[in-house]
């Protein structure tokens, strides 16, 4: 198996982490109304945004997905690194990972959500499944090396 395994997993997996952190960060109000947030509330006929997401909100929507976006960056451009592909793949496991986690608890808090959600869900299960195989399959090239060699007295 390949460096070419890894480097196409990195590949599609940043390009859909930079994907969801730009579409977050550069247009939160899509992104809210995309979830069914009301980005306010219409009277008489109008809608008046003050009641709307907050400035603080969407300041901390566009911090969360530049977060998710730089993310995506460096697994994207470790594709074209040899020396960064392995911490890329764990980055991007652990990435993908958390997402499970936090997701499959809110399953269990909030109830099951929209179809999309459940489409992305599926989608970073898969994703953190051929991580995880990958690292398990090539599993010598992922091991962590030693510094210092210990020295054994007879």
């Amino acid at each position: 198996m390949g460096n070419w395994i890894a480097k196409t997993y990195l590949l599609i997996s940043g390009l859909i982490i930079i994907l969801v952190g730009a579409y977050i960060s550069l247009t939160p109000n899509d992104y809210l109304t995309s979830m069914n947030v009301p980005l306010g509330l219409e009277l008489n006929g109008g809608i008046d945004k003050n009641l709307g997401p907050s400035v603080s909100f969407l300041s901390d929507l566009r911090a969360m997905g530049g977060l998710i976006f730089s993310i995506g960056l460096y697994v994207f451009i470790a594709t074209f690194r040899k020396d960064s592909i392995k911490s890329a793949v764990f980055i991007s496991v652990a990435f993908y990972t958390v997402f499970i986690v936090f997701r499959t608890l809110s399953f269990m808090l909030d109830g099951i959500p929209s179809l999309e959600i459940m489409v992305a869900f599926l989608i970073e299960l898969m994703l953190a499944f051929f991580g995880l195989l990958l690292i398990f399959l090539k599993r010598d090239h992922y091991e962590t090396k030693k510094l210092v060699k210990p020295v054994l007295k007879n």
